[in-house]
């Protein structure tokens, strides 16, 4: 089922993966983002539009048009330190777009619509647990989260009175497609440009901190599994396997060959860290596993070298062709 899909925020790191996976699946897909064209080239059956998701009457108008039958949640604000110096547009875009969007798809819902939600593990931010499941409170500790936490919970509501509105909760989930503002991938580029003498140094904040990192190539099959189950749910998603962050600066230095120890080039600001630090997230995905049959392929460290890899080769191919003219 699920032949003509709807990809909300299909620019972004999770977008561009989930196109990718449904354009081998043989959907009709479009794709909508707010860059006015895509910000790369997507998989070939993607039919890009420019809609700013705030935009409900537009989108509703679109997707009746379309008749589309399946709905990809996956825009809006994903940057918990963003989300501090920018509280209302978070909730704008995260929360009230969606919820508006989502009532005036009542109708739709009737005739066989499928929507999934990108939920978030910082809607926990500070666990009592050592692991989080579908059934651990919620502490959201940044804007980001809280916004999260009540678009969350309007699905929930929606479900509950039988639409299908289903909701991944995904862990932190990383590829070569993360901006750098994202500090797995400001690891990886930057040890990167350390290692081509293109820049001595890095500064980062907490080197401590603790999360389920896992590769975004297999969420997104999460995500389709989760929208076409037999009925609607909400599910964990994530590995189970806490790393640090000086975890991920250990695989890039060991993948990119550097031999200087860390604090050779690892400078600490502590105003890099946030206002209100998550410590550690760990996510419990039993129940993704046991109804979907989802498992993690990619390992950690292979995640983290690839992506090493990839800057380093992107940022040599750059030096040569800047060299070249």
């Amino acid at each position: 089922m699920s032949d003509r899909v709807l990809l909300l925020g299909v620019n972004g790191q999770d977008g561009i993966l989930l196109s990718s996976l449904l354009g081998k699946k043989g959907s009709h897909i479009y794709g909508v983002g707010k860059d006015k064209k895509p910000s790369i080239e997507l998989h070939e059956k993607v039919n890009y539009f420019s809609i700013d998701i705030r935009k409900t009457e537009h989108l509703l108008e679109f997707i009746n048009h379309y008749e589309v039958n399946a709905i990809y949640n996956l825009a809006g604000i994903s940057s918990v330190a963003y989300s501090f110096g920018n509280p209302v547009e978070t909730f704008e875009i995260n929360t009230f777009a969606v919820k508006r969007l989502l009532e005036g798809l009542r109708t739709n819902f009737k005739s066989g619509l499928r929507f999934y939600q990108a939920s978030s593990s910082e809607m926990f931010g500070i666990s009592e647990t050592s692991m989080q499941d579908e059934l651990t409170p919620f502490n959201p500790v940044s804007p980001y989260a809280e916004s999260k936490v009540e678009t969350h919970l309007h699905c929930r509501a929606m479900r509950e009175e039988g639409f299908f509105v289903s909701a991944g909760i995904l862990f932190n989930h990383e590829s070569i497609y993360r901006p750098e503002s994202f500090v797995t991938r400001k690891i990886t580029s930057g040890l990167a440009r350390i290692s081509l003498g293109l820049q001595s140094s890095l500064t980062l904040g907490n080197l401590a901190a603790e999360r389920d990192w896992g590769f975004a190539g297999d969420y997104v099959n999460a995500m389709y599994s989760i929208i076409n189950h037999d009925k609607p749910d909400e599910f964990v998603v994530a590995t189970g396997i806490k790393h640090s962050i000086q975890d991920i600066i250990d695989v890039a230095i060991k993948t990119l060959g550097l031999n200087n120890s860390t604090n050779e080039f690892i400078k600490l600001d502590e105003s890099l860290s946030r206002p209100k630090d998550v410590k550690c997230l760990v996510g419990d995905a039993r129940k993704c596993r046991s109804e979907l049959g989802w498992i993690p392929k990619k390992s950690f460290e292979s995640l983290i070298s690839e992506m090493a890899l990839h800057d380093f080769n992107l940022l040599k191919n750059k030096a040569t062709k800047d060299q070249d003219h």
